[in-house]
């Protein structure tokens, strides 16, 4: 199963609080997938969720409207100067689950394709407890 790079701050809207679009620079070919949310920053894996599907925010109106759901106050203007088309990826029914460390690719940014969770005898020192 592949896994969405997610802020912390960002993840715990997700998990928490029911924010369920992401917006980011470009749709995305893994939609109908169950995927892992990672948390960025901690090789950290603490929920799954359907990524349901993705499309372009065609306009201010439309950001408008989806606003509410992305949990941040941002205008229009803000978000196009962020991204230079921006796009909607609707994230179903993320729930947590029993935490566990992944082996993160370098240069991994968004994906990690194929997670791969590692044994504690394979983390050693460097990921700290969970």
């Amino acid at each position: 199963m592949n896994g969405l790079i997610i802020k912390p701050k960002w993840l715990d809207r997700i998990i928490l609080y029911g924010k369920d679009i992401e917006v980011r620079g470009s749709i995305t070919n893994h939609t109908g997938e169950k995927i892992y949310l990672l948390e960025k920053g901690t090789c950290k894996c603490i929920a799954v969720a359907n990524l349901e599907c993705s499309g372009v925010i065609r306009d201010e109106e439309h950001w408008e409207f989806l606003k509410p759901r992305h949990q941040i106050d941002k205008s229009w203007e803000a978000i196009t100067k962020i991204y230079k088309q921006p796009c909607f990826w609707y994230l179903k029914r993320p729930h947590i689950i029993d935490p566990f460390i992944y082996r993160h690719p370098k240069g991994a940014v968004i994906w990690v394709k194929d997670v791969e969770k590692l044994r504690i005898e394979d983390i050693g020192p460097v990921y700290g407890r969970l």
